[in-house]
């Protein structure tokens, strides 16, 4: 049995699609990938956002060749809210149902305008009843509702929709055997993802939104994307553009590193706190020059816990031809479309 899959994460600035081939019995083979950029011209204001995504999904597939039209689509960053919960233990069907009420003083938006969904990780016994540990996932409706009607318009099939920082997780997890408790950290798009495992159980996410450190030069745009090239240059001038944007580059780089060490360490302590039988034994970051030497050693120093950097997917792959990244090997920016995409099941 074989089915063909395009993993599509969609930015401010860029739409990035990878194909991924499952076979049974045989490891996924990415086989296209692209990264489609999104000028802000194009778009008809007098339309939804839905039908300006739609057009970029048939103008990418058009591009692409895709020879399938089945996608997995994830949800993310601002559009997110997850929190630890506990919730009784009933079945699934019934769990669902009762989730709106259940949660409703746990959010900080009202109910109607997410979509909820419980991930279970535990069960224990309290008063003499059985209840759930788990994660509570609050994501924005509107974004859903919107990819939901995009992709209808553009005649596609949305076979998974996902919450980006479990998909990356899980597809990190694929590669190595997980044994006690890990933190998997990545930047992408504005936010540092932490997420804790235990075996292949997700036991904590935290979502931080990084900083972006100012920059006094009248030439650099105010937009960042993390997970391309980091910043855009408005106005160039010839002799002098190239140092701005390098040593900018440098401020932001160092800017996020200092805080995703902070973070790190905070979310570390608090895990530990609220689970004190349990210690996390390696921390694994990827993304946004997070893989590095200096980063690693920062993050290590004074610390009993082993970090290692994750800068490969550890997919075989073809070569794109429609790609104009001319490393062959998988960009790491399109790690998240990697990811959703390699998720689903056959």
């Amino acid at each position: 049995m074989k089915k063909r899959v395009v993993g599509i994460d969609v930015t401010s600035r860029t739409i990035r699609a990878v194909q991924v081939l499952h076979k049974t019995g045989q490891r996924p083979v990415v086989e296209k990938f692209i990264e489609f950029p999104l000028d802000t011209f194009d778009a008809d204001l007098t339309k939804s956002r839905a039908s300006n995504l739609a057009k970029h999904f048939r103008d990418l597939w058009a591009e692409a060749g895709f020879k399938t039209k089945l996608v997995a689509v994830g949800i993310g960053g601002a559009d997110v809210f997850v929190k630890t919960f506990v919730a009784p233990d009933l079945p699934k069907h019934k769990l669902k149902k009762a989730l709106p009420e259940l949660v409703k003083a746990e959010l900080p938006m009202a109910v109607e305008e997410v979509v909820l969904d419980f991930y279970a990780n535990g069960r224990f016994e309290s008063e003499g009843e059985s209840k759930l540990n788990g994660l509570l996932v609050a994501a924005n409706r509107e974004t859903v509702d919107d990819f939901m009607e995009a992709t209808r318009a553009a005649k596609l099939k949305i076979v998974s929709i996902d919450l980006i920082p479990f998909a990356l997780t899980r597809h990190l997890a694929k590669r190595r055997i997980q044994t006690g408790v890990k933190a998997f950290v990545r930047a992408s798009n504005s936010y540092i993802n932490i997420v804790v495992t235990e075996g292949n159980t997700i036991a904590f996410v935290r979502l931080v939104p990084w900083e972006r450190p100012g920059t006094s030069q009248s030439q650099l745009a105010d937009t960042i994307d993390a997970d391309s090239k980091g910043l855009f240059v408005d106005s160039a001038n010839p002799i002098t553009s190239d140092i701005t944007v390098i040593q900018a580059q440098e401020q932001q780089q160092t800017a996020l590193q200092r805080q995703a060490v902070r973070e790190l360490e905070e979310t570390v302590a608090f895990f530990h706190q609220n689970y004190p039988d349990k210690h996390i034994e390696e921390i694994l970051v990827s993304g946004y020059r997070l893989d590095n030497k200096a980063f690693i050693d920062a993050l290590s120093k004074g610390k009993n816990v082993w970090v290692t950097g994750v800068t490969r997917s550890g997919l075989g792959h073809k070569r794109s031809t429609v790609s104009t990244v001319e490393d062959p090997d998988l960009p790491d920016h399109l790690a998240v479309a990697l990811a959703l995409a390699d998720g689903v099941e056959l």
